[in-house]
């Protein structure tokens, strides 16, 4: 996967109904280039789903948690097995030195002391920690009233974002126009999630995740933005912690592991930056929560 395959991959876990054309201008490619470029990520296992999930807006109080820690478990069968059973927990990510990331969307406030317990005995993590990224919550003052049609529209393309809309209006029976239409409100109150199911272990590059921690917390925001803007998209993504303004993670790209060290080295050496710690990226899994749950029982 080189720079554009990334770039592309980015632009559609953010959204994964951008048309081919507008795909196209970002990356300065031709439409049957990227089109071809997306075929192969797809062949490769790389993007191995187009989703749709019901968005923050449908969702009020709805808060993502980050556990991690070091696992004293070998093998993580069981721990997926675990996981899988647990309504809450959406994505599990393993590095090297068995570091596990458990990505967890709870219903509300109430529920993270009880998540935050039960996390690291089902996946070994004998010392904890928990991060709340800043832009993980939005709390929503009212929330967004989805008709049955709302969550059929959103069950059909469940599986497939990139799906037409007279599809799946000859699948509901209602009219392209309707189906645009309610789609378009929706997008709108941001009760649609549009992303992919994303597996850069498949691509054979490196993908580093950079623990990091500044000397002074009014500093963060900047050191972020700079490395960001700086690295991109090498440096593809950047979490602040809300319950530790001197905490933060990066999520790094690289070819080689020259490239991969020249970044770290790099941003290490930024004013402010205290320390920094690589973990390199090795397998995720990906599982259906509450939220899936109660897409499919309003879609009846």
């Amino acid at each position: 996967m080189d720079e554009i395959g990334l770039k592309l991959c980015l632009l559609l876990l953010e959204n994964s109904r951008t048309v081919y054309r507008d795909l196209a201008d970002e990356v300065e490619l031709s439409v049957n280039a990227v089109h071809s470029r997306i075929n192969n990520l797809k062949e490769r296992g790389i993007i191995q789903g187009f989703v749709t999930s019901l968005g923050e807006g449908a969702l009020p109080g709805c808060l993502k948690i980050l556990v991690h820690g070091p696992s004293r478990f070998d093998e993580l069968d069981e721990i997926k097995d675990e996981l899988a059973n647990d309504d809450n927990t959406f994505k599990l990510v393993s590095t090297s030195d068995d570091y596990l990331y458990v990505h967890g969307l709870l219903q509300d406030m109430s529920d993270m002391s009880g998540y935050v317990e039960s996390v690291p005995k089902i996946s070994g993590i004998d010392r904890p920690q928990v991060f709340l990224p800043a832009s993980f919550r939005r709390t929503h003052n009212q929330e967004v009233k989805l008709t049955t049609d709302d969550y059929r529209i959103i069950h059909s393309l469940k599986d497939d974002s990139r799906r037409s809309f007279s599809d799946v209006a000859d699948e509901l029976e209602l009219s392209t126009k309707t189906v645009r239409r309610r789609v378009k409100k929706m997008e709108e109150n941001n009760a649609l999630d549009y992303t992919i199911r994303w597996y850069p272990i498949h691509s054979n590059d490196f993908i580093g995740i950079l623990h990091g921690l500044v000397t002074k917390s009014e500093k963060r925001d900047k050191i972020l933005s700079h490395a960001k803007k700086k690295y991109h998209p090498h440096v593809f993504d950047t979490k602040k912690a809300s319950n530790d303004p001197d905490k933060f993670l990066i999520d790094t790209w690289a070819p080689n592991l020259n490239k991969m060290h020249s970044i770290r080295s790099t941003i290490q050496k930024t004013e402010y930056v205290e320390f920094i710690k690589t973990r390199m990226f090795y397998d995720i899994e990906y599982f259906d929560t509450w939220r899936e749950e109660l897409l499919e029982r309003k879609a009846g």
